[in-house]
């Protein structure tokens, strides 16, 4: 794994040590809060970001959610998809999830 270096002034250090926060500590948060930041720009997977994070993918996503991150950037034409499925839903058609993200994936290939 490779290791990133940040210089910090001794007395922030010391002032966060005093809060409780120490060095491994200030690493692990620093490490969430970029993961954080850049799945929130689009620059990191979720699953990257959790990795990066030193977290299981369920709990960055509920990270994500206490922070009201949206998981999950849908297009307008793919909330339509959603919509229309739902519809499906509604009128008695059931779907696993599996094939409900089959059939989601269907449809976008065949346009």
């Amino acid at each position: 794994m490779n290791e990133i270096e940040i210089e910090l002034p001794e007395s922030i250090v010391k002032s966060l040590e005093i809060t409780g926060i120490n060095r491994e500590k200030l690493k692990e948060e620093t490490k969430r809060a970029l993961a954080v930041e850049l799945f929130e720009e689009g620059k990191l997977s979720l699953e990257s970001s959790a990795k990066l994070a030193g977290m299981h993918l369920s709990d960055f996503m509920s990270l994500l959610s206490k922070k009201k991150i949206p998981i999950v950037d849908y297009s307008d034409e793919e909330l339509e998809e959603l919509k229309r499925l739902d519809n499906l839903r509604e009128n008695g058609f059931w779907f696993s999830n599996r094939l409900y993200q089959e059939l989601i994936k269907y449809e976008s290939e065949r346009e």
